[in-house]
């Protein structure tokens, strides 16, 4: 409702020529800006802020220091990960814009966003601890040396703080009773119970014959 009367104020209703709608479009766009920059804000911005947060959480629970609440590094995940989504969203629906504005009229745009879309599926660079590798050569042999190291180094015990993050939805009591071993009397009522219900014979059902 409240958008028929912003149209309706500004003459549309009582202004059918096309200069008037146009007008009307050109006002519209500064105010869709506006707008934009209200909801969304700067994209970039925002990553990169979600992004130093969580690096930060990262070397902090590396130094030892404790995380308060345990849950903060993955709500900060959580949250880099949503920024992550909102910029790539922003970018594919400015790409198909400018595919509907370029595309038809000139050829060569469709090579170059492929050349594009294949250098964004390339890592360009890569952080090992505080240093940052650029060189492709490096970077194949830092991943390589990851992998190989992951899966030939000794097993090292789960960090139990880790599990505080994990939300509880059964109370110890709950715990308890489920992961108890049953008694002897508990198995032979179980048994009853089954055997009654799957030995006992169905009633007969009367019919009435007229």
């Amino acid at each position: 409702m409240s958008s028929i009367i912003f149209w309706n104020a500004r003459g549309v209703a009582n202004s059918p020529t096309k200069r008037a709608i146009c007008r009307l479009l050109r006002r519209l766009k500064f105010d869709l800006k506006d707008w934009n920059k209200k909801v969304f804000g700067l994209l970039a911005q925002k990553v990169a802020l979600a992004e130093n947060k969580v690096l930060k959480l990262e070397v902090d629970l590396d130094n030892g220091i404790p995380l308060n609440p345990p849950s903060l590094l993955v709500n900060a995940k959580a949250h880099h990960h949503n920024t992550l989504t909102l910029e790539e969203s922003h970018w594919h629906q400015k790409s198909r814009i400018k595919w509907l504005k370029e595309g038809d009229r000139n050829t060569a745009f469709l090579h170059t966003s492929t050349r594009v879309r294949r250098s964004f599926n390339r890592i360009h660079s890569l952080k090992e601890g505080p240093n940052l590798i650029t060189n492709e050569s490096l970077i194949k042999d830092s991943i390589m040396h990851h992998f190989m190291t992951s899966y030939t180094a000794p097993h090292t015990p789960l960090d139990v703080t880790l599990l505080e993050a994990v939300p509880r939805l059964l109370s110890p009591v709950d715990n308890t009773t489920l992961i108890s071993i049953p008694n002897e009397e508990e198995i032979k009522k179980l048994t009853k119970l089954l055997l009654g219900k799957f030995l006992t014979p169905p009633k007969a059902k009367l019919s009435l014959v007229a």
